[in-house]
């Protein structure tokens, strides 16, 4: 196992604190924690804590962490905001953190993370509308942003990443009409808007395999590729 570099275990131990992580920490070399992953070089790439009763707020501390690729904290009780410091992880390519008590509407950082591939913010409590400049995410491929309270309508632009596989909008408060942007994302095999107040028509939209589309009291109409 690699000797971690720096400060590295000191920051990383600070921010298991703040979440209240109650797993073991005896040991000097943070590599070997449960949830945490490095390189080759002793660089921290993953956190992973998934499932472990965290609470409290994500740490803006984060940002310590700066060669962090991958955040998982799904299926805790973290409540707070996403903190704008997570904008600063510019290797990141996967936030996970579904299924917690989040609030607020600070997506709009997230959107300075252009190398992010996945981001999984299901059932979060989030709230607010889905700020324009996600668009600038173009190598995301699965966006889940399902069972929140979000408002307004699906922005436009959101058709510029054409690299999405996965679009997950589902059990919000959306309405106003789908964008006929989305037609760009040729890649889609899946798109999810149900359960909103989608109205109008849908647009001419290529779906490569899969498709859960029901958009209340919008008239369906999609295309299939075999």
């Amino acid at each position: 196992m690699p000797n971690p570099k720096g400060t590295q275990c000191t920051e990383l131990g600070a921010i298991l604190d703040t979440l209240k992580y109650k797993g073991d920490r005896t040991a000097t070399n943070c590599c070997t924690w449960h949830g945490v992953y490095c390189n080759d070089n002793g660089t921290i790439k993953t956190l992973n804590l998934d499932s472990e009763k965290l609470t409290g707020t994500i740490p803006p501390t984060l940002d310590k962490l700066t060669s962090l690729e991958a955040l998982e904290l799904r299926n805790n009780q973290l409540t707070g905001t996403i903190p704008p410091t997570l904008s600063k992880l510019t290797s990141l390519t996967s936030i996970i953190l579904s299924n917690n008590q989040l609030t607020g509407t600070n997506l709009d950082s997230l959107s300075k993370l252009t190398s992010l591939k996945i981001l999984e913010l299901h059932n979060c409590q989030l709230t607010g509308s889905i700020p324009d400049s996600l668009s600038k995410l173009k190598s995301l491929y699965f966006f889940d942003l399902s069972s929140n309270q979000l408002t307004g309508t699906i922005p436009p632009a959101l058709g510029q990443m054409t690299g999405l596989q996965s679009f997950w909008l589902s059990n919000n408060q959306l309405t106003g009409t789908i964008p006929s942007t989305l037609s760009q994302l040729t890649g889609l095999g899946i798109l999810d808007l149900s359960n909103n107040s989608l109205t109008g028509t849908v647009p001419a939209i290529k779906i490569r395999c899969e498709l859960f589309f029901f958009c209340t009291g919008a008239t369906s109409n999609p295309h299939f590729d075999p």
